[in-house]
Order: structure tokens, then C-alpha cells, then sequence
């Protein structure tokens, strides 16, 4: 039996650790990382707190590095979400992904 995968986020209020997934459920050698960037940055468009934003997606091994500039505390959320929730995906490594204030805020 594998060892269960656990996911540490990091957010502008703090961290929070997701439900941990069986390796097997997350297994990158049955999707290959052009899949998973492409899955991520369609579900990035369709989103309506992501849809505006220039956020760049990066795989590599399955561990996925989210790049670009949010605005809000759920908008940082939901990137990481809708990364992790990609099918392959083993990691997402959010430090370049800066929270910004908007300007006249």
C-alpha cells in the first residue's frame, strides 16, 4: 500500500492542508504535463475570478507552478483549487503567485 499525498496551501489568511489522496489517485504517468497545463489554464478561462487575470501555469512531473498576480484572497484560492483539482497533478507551487493590491484601493 502506498503512502497517502498531502497538500499544504499557503494563503494570504494563513495555511489550510486538503483531504489527502492515494498516490494512485494522482499518478503523473498517466497524463503528461502539456495535459495538465492545458486542463488548468481552460479551467482558468471559464472561471469568473480567474477568467480576467494573466496567470501563467508551468508543469513539470506533475508538481505544477502557478505565476502571476491576484487580487483577492479567493482568487488566490481559487487557482490552487482548480490546480490541484487537474487530473495529474501531484503538487502546485504557488510562490510565484503574488497577491497585489489593486491600485487606488
Amino acid at each position: 500500500m502506498k503512502p497517502n499525498h498531502h497538500s499544504l496551501v499557503l494563503g494570504s489568511t494563513g495555511a489550510y492542508t486538503l483531504s489527502p489522496l492515494p498516490l494512485q489517485a494522482c499518478a503523473h504517468n498517466s497524463i503528461n504535463d502539456a495535459d495538465i497545463i492545458n486542463r488548468i489554464k481552460t479551467e482558468y478561462a471559464q472561471d469568473k475570478l480567474l477568467q480576467s487575470l494573466d496567470i501563467r501555469v508551468t508543469a513539470h512531473k506533475g508538481v505544477v507552478s502557478i505565476i502571476g498576480k491576484v487580487y483577492t484572497d479567493a482568487q488566490h484560492k481559487q487557482a490552487v483549487m482548480l490546480a490541484l483539482s487537474a487530473h495529474g497533478v501531484e503538487d502546485v507551487n504557488t510562490y510565484n503567485l503574488i497577491m497585489k493590491v489593486a491600485e487606488g484601493v
